[in-house]
């Protein structure tokens, strides 16, 4: 148990503890005199907040004038005398509101700032008023920084290394510099389910545009949807009606607004008179957007603008939408902040549609990369907090989150011996540990509505066909942030002019068709040679596979792509049976391919990817188009023909057919691999389709998938295992497979 008292923070770190996360320095106000902090007097054990206590007499007034809050103005004004110390108690409060408020607890100095004061004193939730908690203290915390920023870095270098990563000391490794006039719009805010940052925005909202300066402010609320954003508002309403007379601006509607809350100028009330709370009424808006679309609040001037629930936007774009309400926060191109946003996101129920978008959107809020008007991409800075930061039932006496291993005095309170961290992943090992069908779903379900890093939060929902889930979300999670195992481009003759000229990549980010995870080196690539009439590939080591467009349309009313990939086969000189497995370089594709050009362009395309590789091509054959062009191509050699292992001879047709039970073969196949090797897997796109195929009937909507399943089967019907321990030259394999990584 402590028995000193501490010394009050002068800074917090956020993003802290985050490996794809560079902290964020949240400076803290200076600590005034001990004496003159509430709760100083107290023993240790009871210094903890307090919510302000209304005076009785201020209660008994307000019963007599019946609520009427001009009647209550009046009797104050009037008996200034015998209600001082009331009207002190008053002018206390709209002080705390402004500028903050210090308390002691457990024997540390505390500073909440007035968003947050206001929050638990006087803003009403569905269950009444909130309890304090820390992780809340350092949430409003980061959003009166940003609100109140206009700091740019000294430096013009906005590559993160040089900023100090994940140090929870002030290193001085950056300098900033003030450019006198705000630099930040807002905030993202990812989260997980049950920490009520909606309410908590709401507050900041209601807290801003009741004390508005300027005339026609407007407060907009809008969220995935209009019913969403209905009961947002209604959350609001709830809240202001509950608001203390001496918060309370005029208002000229019913106090159970059904769409806006309209405050307007009335005539002044108790004109002459000192005391603080006398307001001449204001001209101010609060509605909410019936619809998720962009236009609603387009062109509209907003003091406060909260964009609920980005994430589950299905038929809207949530980064343009941004783009969109910015300027209604903004003057001239976004250089004039005079408004406010938070974006709030229950990141476990994100849309898949939304997932890519909203991650676009966070990266345009990195709080260290910034144009030239010091602001981020976006215009927001962008926090997350672990969902064992908060959780409730992990909450001690003093609000603090029992994280990690709890003090005798926590675990008393809290009643468990482990903390929220252990706890989470408690349960998550037993899921996973348990391994059936409906525990590793709800493995998933519990990494999305819990997020314990910023890379799970864009986890998104998957079919239910046996794929291993949690391998694909965890290595989905690791590619989301390295960017540069796989690149984008295009395969092209050499010679225009010439149908036989080698192969070469070029890269193209913009409109490139395939993406691969390995580039070969000019002597290893367009390895053929002639005989019998055809081109041939020299000691194939790939295999491709194609799955050819329909000229019907898909279950999801889109026309049919064609689709591409090319699988390394595995090389037991390289990987070797004694080889861990998880340490093996071969066994996984390297190339795929979507796209929808003119078929004869498509059926070339395959054909260039198979000279490139030097590889098998082993296309679904229930449309003939590849094998035809192969063979008009004196290409024939390239295409694959398995053996039965029934019989031990080789099939008479070239190819596989992705009908009947073939279909499930497939799948088997798919989910063997991801089962042993999704952890070594470079291409997000194909772990996408993996996660989001429904099962054998969504093979049709899924073409760069069905190629890929295509190249497994192959590779799992060749006559033998492919061992190049040497080659003709004497080289060793090494040299031979001395690819570039990319």
């Amino acid at each position: 148990m402590k028995s000193e008292r501490e010394k009050a923070d002068t800074y917090f770190w956020a993003n802290y503890g985050d490996k794809n996360l560079t902290p964020i320095k949240i400076p803290l106000p200076e600590c005034p005199p001990l004496a003159t902090i509430d709760g100083n007097d107290l023993p240790l054990k009871q210094q903890k907040f307090y919510r302000q206590k209304f005076p009785q007499k201020l209660k008994k007034l307000v019963r007599d004038c019946g609520g009427g809050i001009d009647d209550i103005w009046n009797e104050l004004n009037k008996n200034q005398t015998k209600y001082r110390d009331e009207i002190n108690w008053i002018k206390k409060q709209w002080y705390h509101r402004l500028n903050g408020y210090w308390f002691i607890n457990y024997g540390k100095p505390t500073f909440i700032c007035g968003w947050h004061f206001q929050f638990l004193n006087y803003f009403h939730l569905d269950v009444g008023l909130p309890d304090y908690r820390d992780r809340d203290r350092r949430w409003f915390l980061e959003k009166w920084f940003a609100f109140n920023d206009t700091k740019d870095f000294a430096k013009k270098n906005t590559e993160k290394e040089n900023f100090g990563v994940a140090i929870p000391e002030d290193d001085g490794s950056y300098e900033m510099k003030d450019l006198g006039k705000r630099v930040c719009v807002g905030t993202i805010d990812l989260k997980g389910r049950r920490f009520g940052d909606t309410y908590k925005s709401e507050d900041i909202g209601l807290e801003l545009i009741s004390r508005a300066e300027v005339a026609n402010s407007i407060m907009g609320i809008q969220s995935m949807d209009g019913k969403t954003g209905k009961q947002d508002f209604d959350k609001v309403v709830h809240a202001w009606r509950k608001y203390p007379f001496f918060f309370q601006p005029k208002f000229d509607n019913s106090t159970n607004p059904k769409e806006e809350i309209s405050f307007y100028v009335p005539s002044i009330r108790g004109a002459g008179s000192n005391v603080v709370g006398m307001d001449a009424g204001l001209e101010a808006i609060i509605n909410y957007a019936g619809t998720a679309d962009r236009g609603f609040y387009d062109s509209t001037k907003m003091l406060f603008y909260l964009s609920d629930e980005d994430g589950k936007l299905e038929l809207e774009d949530g980064l343009i939408r941004h783009q969109v309400t910015r300027q209604c926060l903004t003057q001239g191109q976004g250089a004039i902040i005079h408004g406010f946003t938070i974006h709030p996101t229950t990141v476990g129920e994100m849309a898949e549609k939304a997932v890519k978008r909203f991650k676009e959107l966070c990266d345009q809020s990195d709080y260290y990369r910034r144009n030239e008007n010091g602001q981020t991409l976006s215009g927001l800075y962008m926090f997350f907090h672990p969902s064992y930061d908060g959780l409730e039932g992990f909450i001690d006496e003093y609000g603090m989150s029992v994280i990690d291993t709890p003090t005798k005095e926590q675990a008393e309170y809290i009643g468990s011996n482990v903390g929220a961290k252990e706890y989470l992943q408690n349960t998550l090992d037993a899921l996973l540990k348990k391994g059936d069908e409906n525990s590793l779903r709800a493995y998933r379900e519990q990494k999305r509505l819990y997020p314990m890093c910023y890379a799970d939060c864009f986890l998104t929902e998957t079919g239910d066909i046996g794929m291993p889930y949690e391998k694909i979300d965890a290595r989905l999670s690791q590619l989301m942030f390295e960017k540069t195992l796989t690149k984008r481009g295009n395969f092209r003759r050499i010679d225009p002019s010439n149908n036989d000229s080698n192969v070469v990549w070029e890269d193209d980010n913009i409109n490139g068709k395939w993406i691969i995870s390995h580039e070969l080196p000019a002597g290893l690539s367009n390895q053929k040679f002639w005989t019998g009439g055809t081109y041939c590939p020299s000691s194939p080591r790939f295999m491709a596979s194609a799955d050819t467009f329909r000229l019907n349309k898909t279950a999801g009313s889109r026309m049919s792509d064609g689709g591409g990939a090319v699988f390394w086969i595995r090389d037991k000189a390289i990987d070797p049976d004694d080889k861990d497995i998880r340490t093996w370089t071969t066994n996984r594709f390297v190339c795929t391919y979507q796209a929808r050009p003119p078929l004869e362009i498509y059926c070339e395309d395959m054909l260039m990817m198979c000279e490139y590789w030097g590889a098998w091509m082993n296309p679904e054959i229930n449309i003939a188009n590849i094998i035809d062009h192969f063979n008009r191509r004196c290409r024939s050699g390239y295409l694959f023909y398995a053996v039965d292992k029934a019989t031990g001879k080789m099939r008479n047709t070239p190819g596989y057919s992705s009908l009947g039970a073939s279909k499930q073969e497939m799948f088997n196949l798919f989910i063997s691999y991801l089962q042993n090797h999704c952890h070594r897997e470079r291409h997000a796109e194909l772990l996408n389709d993996c996660k989001n195929i429904k099962g054998l009937d969504d093979m049709t909507n899924y073409d760069r998938w069905a190629a890929a399943a295509g190249c497994l089967k192959g590779a799992s019907e060749l006559w033998e295992e492919p061992t190049y321990s040497k080659q003709k030259e004497g080289r060793d394999i090494t040299d031979v497979f001395s690819f570039r990584y990319v």
